[in-house]
């Protein structure tokens, strides 16, 4: 039971099965206890709160996708905010 709660208070970092990226393990993007939402695949992750890893990745039903009013947002900020420039050249 404390595992969830740890990983999500520490935002915990999981690279994803398929190697494609990483999912931040947070309340926002909680679907339930071992799944959470990568808003930018629109993909849900299984996690292994005990062994912190990914185990599954499906695509995300329309129900559990945010509002596209919502994603609007959350694309900006990523855009804005994403630099691969500075991250590859530390």
């Amino acid at each position: 039971e404390a595992y969830p709660e740890y990983n999500k208070t520490h935002l915990l970092s999981l690279q994803l099965p398929d190697r494609s990226g990483d999912i931040i393990i947070t309340t926002y993007g909680e679907i339930d206890r071992n799944n959470y939402l990568d808003p930018r695949t629109a993909q849900i992750a299984t996690v292994d709160h005990v062994k912190q890893t990914c185990t599954k990745l499906r695509p995300a039903a329309d129900e559990e996708l945010p509002s596209a009013y919502i994603e609007e947002f959350r694309y900006v900020i990523s855009a804005t905010f994403h630099c691969p420039y500075y991250i590859a050249s530390e």
